[in-house]
């Protein structure tokens, strides 16, 4: 992993806010002061964006640019950012494709099977991807 990325774990919230949160994000705050670079805080859901947030209100520490992310919103922004001009497949396009697909095969169950509902084979496939290794 490179030097300026971290991953950091904690067994509860109030811990992570304690050791890692609040340390973290006052030498962010310091340091994003003279830098130019993106700093991004990666959080699981809008909730937990939203309860830090609460929290750096509440203990006074600014975010002045540091983003806080949910991976949908890093994924968006790296793909804005790397790929301006590249157009990326909506779902709703990849399940007509697949259904499509899948009709010209209808006398096999498996193609039948995706015609039919191609949402299942993509759900499948999401899972498989993000699955990660064994």
């Amino acid at each position: 992993m490179p030097p300026n990325i971290r991953l950091y774990s904690a067994s509860s919230f109030e811990q992570a806010w304690e050791e890692l949160l609040v340390p973290w994000f006052k030498n962010e705050v310091r340091i994003n002061c003279c830098n130019f670079l993106p700093c991004a805080a990666v959080v699981p859901s809008h909730a937990i964006t939203s309860l830090i947030k609460t929290r750096l209100i509440k203990a006074r520490l600014p975010l002045f640019g540091i983003h806080i992310w949910t991976p949908e919103e890093l994924g968006k922004y790296l793909r804005k950012s790397c790929l301006p001009n590249n157009k990326i497949a909506l779902r709703e396009d990849l399940l007509l494709l697949m259904a499509t697909a899948a009709s010209d095969f209808s006398e096999f169950p498996v193609g039948a099977a995706i015609a039919a509902d191609p949402d299942q084979l993509l759900h499948a496939y999401d899972t498989l991807q993000h699955a990660g290794p064994t």
